[in-house]
């Protein structure tokens, strides 16, 4: 059977080290940034169809699944790919599990995002919350977490980030954890602890600048 343009350039993309293909494609080699896209895309697909699958958003899954990589796929790839550029052959986690993360990540924030504004919250609800009503103030919030967020990405692992973004976004138990990264539960117990005192030396510094929100809370 012959094989499609796209089964070859998986192939290639499967055989050649990730790092040397990641580095072609990042000079601007077409051929090298089409594997790429052949070699992360199918995890980049299941992990937003996990995300996906189970709730209602009024729009076939698939539909959904193909919008949500193709804003993966442009955070991977948007201010001169300084996503892709963070991942590290050493970190820990393969290219394909990397993209695979952030897509996911995207995809949930997206969710979450498009939640809050189909369902706004009484202002007053808010305030009694302790949580900024005028959406000023609710935007500089968010951006102040979005930048304490990438600080931390920038300062962990692909691996190390992946078990913050298990336990504190997805919020998945340490039993859960244990069995995605093949950690034992002190070695996730370390890791929580580290990740832990970092963000708040991350919050401490931005708190010099201006009073900021904590970037998470006690596990």
């Amino acid at each position: 059977m012959a094989e499609n343009g796209a089964g070859r350039l998986a192939r290639t993309g499967m055989h050649e080290p990730h790092d040397k293909l990641l580095e072609r494609a990042l000079a601007g080699e077409r051929e090298a940034t089409r594997a790429l896209l052949a070699a992360i895309t199918p995890t980049m697909q299941v992990r937003v169809a996990r995300v996906v699958v189970g709730r209602n958003l009024g729009r076939p899954v698939r539909q959904e699944v193909e919008d949500l990589v193709q804003e993966g796929l442009v955070a991977l790839f948007s201010d001169d790919a300084k996503a892709l550029r963070r991942w590290r052959a050493d970190g820990g986690m393969s290219l394909p599990g990397y993209a695979g993360m952030i897509a996911e990540r995207r995809a949930i924030s997206k969710l979450r995002a498009r939640r809050w504004a189909e369902e706004p919250t009484d202002p007053t609800d808010l305030s009694s919350r302790g949580v900024a009503a005028d959406p000023e103030d609710h935007l500089a919030t968010r951006e102040v977490l979005d930048d304490a967020l990438t600080r931390l990405q920038a300062e962990l692992s692909p691996r190390a980030f992946r078990l913050f973004h298990l336990l504190w976004v997805e919020e998945k138990t340490t039993e859960a954890v244990c069995e995605e990264l093949s950690m034992t539960r002190d070695a996730v117990y370390q890791a929580k602890r580290r990740i832990k005192r970092l963000a708040d030396e991350i919050a401490a510094d931005m708190r010099r600048a201006s009073p900021v929100p904590a970037v998470m809370g006690a596990r």
